[in-house]
């Protein structure tokens, strides 16, 4: 929710640097569209409020934390483990593309240099390594863990900027904290920890701001790129789906409506042969930027070669209100509530598997039911399974109460 903030506004200040494309395909005013959105959102957060509020509250699913003993010298060793295979694996990439270098100097072109490199998905080890680290130092102290920590730390850092993308950093950066408040101690809300996170808030903007600026090709004008509104203008149109959520619940009705049409054609089709062309694309969000180009209704399934070559991200506000309309929000956003309370649930029962932590940011943060998001857990949830199998067989020894 914070993330639509500044979208807004910057909106409300700057009303004619809202896409006029969206209000002409949706044949409404900038106001009639936020007033709309505004009440859709408001529904959509109390239901997965509700959904999460069910899940917490409910006396059946009450968890009682389970005594553990840890194995520190082998949570050691697996930090190694997946800290070398999680480099490992950059390094292979890197050899795939032509190097570090050519990297840095093709930034501009990351979706195309990563497409089909499968073996950067074990680049989630990275995300395991520091909250191990942190669980080890719990219990030993040794200097020689907190150099690994800040080691770790820095690699992913750098690895994650390097292939130009914010999003792995600010998850990382939040599974650090989350990490902190459940392994060391919980983060008070107090004026302290108020003044310094709003000490980090400029650097946060900057970051967001500088990373988009770097990774671009430079073939518009130097001077043009560094005017403060059109940075602060692409800021917030690349840090909040807000204008796509105002697009999908102005543009869809009764009329147009998809109803799950599509939805599993990307895996009826995972093993056709032939023209790439021709099959279903995987993310939806090709039809909305789609239909907003062309300013004509497209419907799932269309083969990918008739859809723009880039994406709007439908997320769970546009995959539920573009298939069943304002029902779809209630329904789709409460049972995402309740998945996240599930997960949080199973996180404190054994509070000690690590693993369980990085699957709880990534619920909290990455899941709902479009279908890029359900093609992002269908990759990784069996490499966090095999981790947390691994974890559970030898770090944690059960003791009896």
């Amino acid at each position: 929710m914070l993330q639509h903030l500044p979208f807004i506004l910057f909106c409300a200040f700057f009303p004619h640097d809202f896409m006029p494309r969206i209000l002409s395909v949706c044949n409404v005013t900038l106001e009639e569209a936020f007033v709309k959105y505004t009440l859709i959102q408001t529904i959509a957060y109390y239901s997965l409020l509700g959904g999460f509020s069910i899940i917490r509250g409910s006396n059946k699913t009450e968890v009682i934390k389970r005594k553990y003993a840890l194995n520190v010298k082998v949570l050691l060793y697996l930090s190694i483990l997946f800290y070398a295979v999680g480099l490992g694996a950059y390094f292979v990439f890197l050899s795939r593309i032509g190097g570090l270098q050519y990297l840095l100097n093709h930034i501009s072109e990351k979706v195309m240099l990563q497409r089909g490199q499968y073996v950067l998905g074990l680049l989630n080890l990275f995300y395991i390594v520091p909250l191990m680290l942190m669980l080890r130092l719990s219990y030993t102290k040794y200097v020689g863990d907190k150099i690994f920590l800040v080691l770790s730390i820095i690699t992913y850092l750098f690895i994650a900027n390097s292939l130009g993308a914010r999003e792995p950093t600010i998850v990382f950066v939040a599974l650090l904290i989350i990490g902190y408040n459940y392994i060391f101690k919980p983060i008070v809300l107090s004026k302290k920890t108020f003044l310094r996170v709003a000490a980090l808030v400029p650097f946060f903007i900057a970051y967001m701001m500088v990373v988009p600026f770097l990774r671009h090709d430079f073939k518009d004008d130097f001077a043009t790129e560094l005017s403060l509104h059109k940075m602060v203008k692409r800021y917030v149109y690349q840090t909040s789906y807000v204008y796509i959520d105002v697009f999908c619940c102005n543009y869809f009705n009764k009329d147009r409506k998809w109803g799950m049409d599509g939805y599993f054609a990307p895996i009826v089709a995972i093993n056709a042969k032939g023209d790439k062309k021709d099959l279903p694309e995987v993310d939806q969000g090709v039809y909305f930027k789609s239909i907003v180009a062309d300013k004509k209704y497209y419907k799932p399934p269309l083969p990918r070669g008739k859809l723009s070559v880039s994406s709007w991200p439908t997320e769970n506000f546009g995959f539920a209100y573009a298939n069943f309309l304002l029902p779809g929000i209630v329904f789709f956003y409460f049972l995402q509530g309740i998945i996240i309370g599930l997960v949080y649930k199973w996180r404190n029962m054994f509070h000690k598997n690590v693993v369980l932590i990085v699957l709880y940011v990534y619920v909290l943060l990455y899941f709902n039911f479009s279908s890029l998001r359900i093609a992002f857990f269908v990759k990784t949830l069996p490499l966090l399974f095999l981790c947390m199998l691994v974890y559970n067989k030898f770090v944690l020894l059960e003791t009896k109460k």
